[in-house]
Protein backbone atom coordinates (compact mmCIF):
# COMPACT_ATOMS: atom_id res chain seq x y z
CA UNK A 1 0.00 0.00 0.00
CA UNK A 2 2.51 2.54 0.51
CA UNK A 3 5.85 3.23 -1.04
CA UNK A 4 8.97 5.33 0.46
CA UNK A 5 6.11 5.70 3.32
CA UNK A 6 3.97 7.45 0.84
CA UNK A 7 0.51 5.79 -0.63
CA UNK A 8 1.31 3.74 -3.47
CA UNK A 9 -1.42 5.24 -6.31
CA UNK A 10 -1.17 1.99 -7.84
CA UNK A 11 -2.83 0.57 -5.16
CA UNK A 12 -4.58 2.90 -3.02
CA UNK A 13 -7.95 1.80 -3.51
CA UNK A 14 -7.31 -1.62 -2.50
CA UNK A 15 -8.49 -1.41 1.30
CA UNK A 16 -12.05 -0.04 -0.44
CA UNK A 17 -12.61 -2.43 -2.37
CA UNK A 18 -11.68 -5.48 -0.37
CA UNK A 19 -13.49 -4.09 2.97
CA UNK A 20 -16.84 -2.95 0.07
CA UNK A 21 -16.82 -6.32 -1.56
CA UNK A 22 -15.58 -9.44 0.89
CA UNK A 23 -17.31 -8.69 4.02
CA UNK A 24 -18.12 -11.64 6.49
CA UNK A 25 -17.50 -14.70 4.85
CA UNK A 26 -14.68 -17.40 5.29
CA UNK A 27 -11.11 -16.61 5.50
CA UNK A 28 -9.04 -18.01 2.39
CA UNK A 29 -6.94 -21.13 4.08
CA UNK A 30 -4.61 -22.47 0.87
CA UNK A 31 -4.42 -25.94 0.29
CA UNK A 32 -2.17 -28.14 2.66
CA UNK A 33 -0.11 -28.91 -0.03
CA UNK A 34 0.61 -25.09 -1.97
CA UNK A 35 1.59 -24.38 2.53
CA UNK A 36 4.35 -27.03 2.50
CA UNK A 37 5.83 -25.87 -0.49
CA UNK A 38 6.14 -22.16 0.73
CA UNK A 39 7.14 -23.73 3.76
CA UNK A 40 10.24 -25.80 2.18
CA UNK A 41 10.88 -22.88 -0.62
CA UNK A 42 11.26 -20.58 2.38
CA UNK A 43 13.23 -23.33 4.35
CA UNK A 44 17.11 -22.45 2.91
CA UNK A 45 17.21 -19.23 2.68
CA UNK A 46 15.34 -18.49 6.52
CA UNK A 47 17.89 -21.05 7.73
CA UNK A 48 20.89 -18.98 6.03
CA UNK A 49 18.68 -15.60 7.64
CA UNK A 50 18.98 -17.03 11.01
CA UNK A 51 22.59 -18.40 10.67
CA UNK A 52 23.79 -14.91 9.70
CA UNK A 53 21.77 -12.58 11.88
CA UNK A 54 20.49 -14.70 14.87
CA UNK A 55 22.78 -17.70 15.91
CA UNK A 56 21.57 -17.79 19.19
CA UNK A 57 18.25 -18.95 17.69
CA UNK A 58 17.50 -22.50 16.94
CA UNK A 59 14.82 -21.72 13.98
CA UNK A 60 14.70 -18.30 12.35
CA UNK A 61 10.82 -18.69 12.87
CA UNK A 62 8.54 -20.97 14.95
CA UNK A 63 7.63 -24.02 13.25
CA UNK A 64 4.34 -23.68 11.51
CA UNK A 65 1.75 -26.01 11.09
CA UNK A 66 -1.00 -25.98 8.79
CA UNK A 67 -4.06 -24.93 10.42
CA UNK A 68 -6.82 -27.38 11.47
CA UNK A 69 -9.85 -25.76 9.71
CA UNK A 70 -12.55 -27.14 7.34
CA UNK A 71 -11.93 -26.13 4.08
CA UNK A 72 -14.81 -24.46 2.81
CA UNK A 73 -15.54 -23.88 -1.55
CA UNK A 74 -16.84 -20.50 -2.59
CA UNK A 75 -20.45 -19.95 -2.85
CA UNK A 76 -21.93 -18.36 -5.79
CA UNK A 77 -22.56 -15.15 -3.88
CA UNK A 78 -19.10 -15.34 -2.93
CA UNK A 79 -18.05 -15.63 -6.34
CA UNK A 80 -20.57 -12.92 -7.26
CA UNK A 81 -18.80 -10.80 -4.79
CA UNK A 82 -15.49 -11.29 -6.01
CA UNK A 83 -16.45 -10.65 -9.93
CA UNK A 84 -18.15 -7.20 -8.54
CA UNK A 85 -15.26 -6.34 -7.28
CA UNK A 86 -12.91 -6.97 -10.10
CA UNK A 87 -15.05 -5.20 -12.56
CA UNK A 88 -15.58 -2.38 -10.72
CA UNK A 89 -11.74 -2.07 -9.82
CA UNK A 90 -11.26 -2.49 -14.12
CA UNK A 91 -14.12 0.39 -14.22
CA UNK A 92 -12.64 2.41 -11.84
CA UNK A 93 -9.72 2.31 -13.54
CA UNK A 94 -10.66 3.06 -17.10
CA UNK A 95 -12.67 6.39 -15.80
CA UNK A 96 -9.99 8.20 -14.55
CA UNK A 97 -9.04 11.71 -16.17
CA UNK A 98 -5.66 10.26 -16.89
CA UNK A 99 -6.82 6.96 -19.20
CA UNK A 100 -7.51 6.75 -22.20
CA UNK A 101 -10.66 5.11 -22.23
CA UNK A 102 -11.60 7.99 -19.80
CA UNK A 103 -11.05 10.18 -23.06
CA UNK A 104 -12.39 7.91 -25.41
CA UNK A 105 -15.77 7.50 -22.84
CA UNK A 106 -16.17 11.40 -22.34
CA UNK A 107 -16.53 11.88 -26.26
CA UNK A 108 -18.32 9.37 -26.90
CA UNK A 109 -21.02 11.10 -23.75
CA UNK A 110 -20.35 14.26 -25.29
CA UNK A 111 -21.23 13.23 -28.85
CA UNK A 112 -24.50 11.88 -27.37
CA UNK A 113 -25.43 14.54 -25.75
CA UNK A 114 -24.66 16.84 -28.96
CA UNK A 115 -26.60 14.45 -31.06
CA UNK A 116 -29.73 14.50 -28.35
CA UNK A 117 -29.54 18.55 -28.60
CA UNK A 118 -29.65 18.67 -32.49
CA UNK A 119 -32.39 16.06 -33.21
Amino acid sequence: MFVDEQPNQLRANLVHYFSNYLKGGYAYTMPEELFHQYEMEFEEGNEWVREKYFPERDRLFPKATYPDIVEVGLSQDELESIANMIASMWLDKQTQPNSKAYSVALAIRHLKQWVKRIL
